[in-house]
């Protein structure tokens, strides 16, 4: 994309079937210059900065147009972006690029649920954290609405032949905490928007508590201890059949415990702090 302003380079079917192989040689060899621009930043940071904006838009075109069988190819992308949102002097090229990068086909391609592509989740799901850690407080509440469907979706992934690891679960808990606040304080025109957005949260988080413990029974046993927070006692005993973290579990169940309060607090104080902010 020479004008560095479309995220879909127009290729008509035809021409894709006539010229694939070279097609995908080209968005590889185009992905390979994208790794090498980044490795660039490290010592060439002024100097690239005037291309700041064209830069991301290329990268989310690469991603748009990269052929779904690519996956080596896709993941290069991935770890390129997120080296690009690392870069404080990069990333704001991406600010007028969230809606694209919000789109999950775009993000890991059409068939990401029912192919190779899957192995990608993990780390598109990550990328995409990242992103919204950025830019969270620039995000408009379309687009947090978005966040939270989308990491919620990533809680309560079941795929038998592809199960989400733990730890891009956790992730997802951190991200959806970390737009909380975010959405508390917003100003939107409909009053009741976020709190139906936080009321969101609040459910995916509860369903997810029940979930872990239908699903290890076995390994995880909730117990009160004496500062009033739930613990969870492994047993280590029958962690060698499953491949999860006992302590990413027990990081997760905490971190989830903990922040339920604050976000029953921003539930019930909504309509005050919209008020307020009127």
């Amino acid at each position: 994309s020479e004008s560095g302003t479309s995220s879909k380079i127009s290729l008509t079917p035809s021409i894709k079937r006539l010229y694939y192989d070279r097609y995908r040689e080209l968005i590889a060899a185009q992905a390979k210059t994208l790794s090498f621009l980044t490795y660039l930043l490290r010592g060439f940071s002024s100097d690239l900065k005037p291309y700041e904006e064209k830069i991301a838009a290329n990268v989310v075109a690469l991603m748009a147009n990269c052929p779904r069988e690519s996956v080596s190819t896709r993941k290069e992308l991935l770890v390129a972006t997120r080296h690009l949102l690392t870069a404080q002097e990069f990333r704001g090229g991406f600010i007028s690029h969230i809606d694209a990068l919000l789109d999950e086909r775009v993000l890991m391609g059409s068939q990401h649920r029912f192919s190779d592509q899957t192995l990608l989740r993990p780390l598109a799901y990550l990328t995409l954290s990242d992103l919204v850690s950025h830019f969270r407080t620039k995000m408009s509440m379309t687009q947090i609405s978005r966040v939270v469907l989308i990491f919620s979706r990533v809680l309560h992934e079941i795929s038998p032949s592809f199960p989400m690891p733990i730890s891009t679960q956790y992730g997802a808990v951190r991200t959806l905490f970390s737009v909380v606040d975010i959405i508390h304080r917003a100003k939107e025109a409909s009053p009741s928007s976020g709190r139906r957005i936080l009321v969101r949260i609040l459910k995916t988080l509860v369903d997810k508590l029940y979930a872990i413990v239908d699903s290890f029974p076995s390994i995880v046993e909730p117990t009160t201890g004496n500062d009033g927070v739930l613990d969870v006692v492994a047993k280590q005993s029958n962690l060698t059949s499953h491949n999860d973290s006992i302590r990413e579990v027990q990081s997760m169940v905490r971190a989830i415990v903990v922040n339920l309060k604050t976000v029953i607090n921003f539930i019930s104080s909504y309509r005050a702090n919209v008020e307020n902010a009127k």
